[in-house]
This record gives C-alpha cells, sequence and structure tokens, in this order.
C-alpha cells in the first residue's frame, strides 16, 4: 500500500482478526527492540513486511548475521497481533507520517 511518501511492503499475506497492534520504538535503554525480540519469541510472530519513507532513514541494520530492514511489521498466524518493530530512531517530523501511514493500512487490513 502506499499512501504519499510512506510505502508498506506486505512480504507475507496474512487475514486479520481485529488484532492488538503493538508498536516498538528504540530508547536510549533498547527497551523497545528487546520486547519485540521477547514478543516475536514467546507469540510466535513472523515477518509479514516492512515500511519505508523518505522521511525515515535510508539505513539498514545487522541482526542475526542479516542485513534487515529496520522498520518491520510481525504478526501471528491468527491474526490478532500485529507487532510494528521500529529498531532505528525515527526523526521527529516523521511521526505524523509514520502514525498516518500505519493506521491507514491497519484499517484496510
Amino acid at each position: 500500500i502506499h499512501k504519499g511518501d510512506f510505502l508498506i511492503v506486505q512480504t507475507k499475506e496474512i487475514v486479520f482478526n481485529n488484532p492488538v497492534v503493538y508498536v516498538t520504538f528504540p530508547t536510549p535503554r533498547i527497551i523497545g527492540p528487546i520486547i519485540a525480540r521477547q514478543m516475536i519469541e514467546n507469540l510466535g510472530l513472523v515477518e509479514i513486511g516492512f515500511f519505508k519513507s523518505s522521511s525515515l532513514s535510508p539505513v539498514t541494520i545487522f541482526m542475526d548475521n542479516i542485513l534487515k530492514h529496520p522498520y518491520l511489521l510481525y504478526a501471528n498466524k491468527e491474526g490478532t497481533v500485529l507487532l510494528v518493530s521500529i529498531d532505528y530512531p525515527v526523526p521527529q517530523d516523521a511521526y505524523l507520517v509514520l502514525a498516518e501511514g500505519l493506521i491507514n493500512w491497519i484499517e484496510k487490513h
């Protein structure tokens, strides 16, 4: 889905069932990414896509010996949990673009 300059690339199809949406952000003590990893492991979440925007930094991260996109989407098989995992700081002026893009995509799914 593409909204303005916000683009979500869904790499796996999933049917959502009124999901609870969690969003994790990096913090100085990296608690957001730690919580995201725990959720992925404990809830059996799978990567379903990523998002990008010209408002977000064009970076990649190195995780588990693999280069990955820093803005990832995860869900469980039942479609009841959606995790938006943000592993790189979002510029302050990009929060509105990010929020609008994610909300529009979630409402359509």
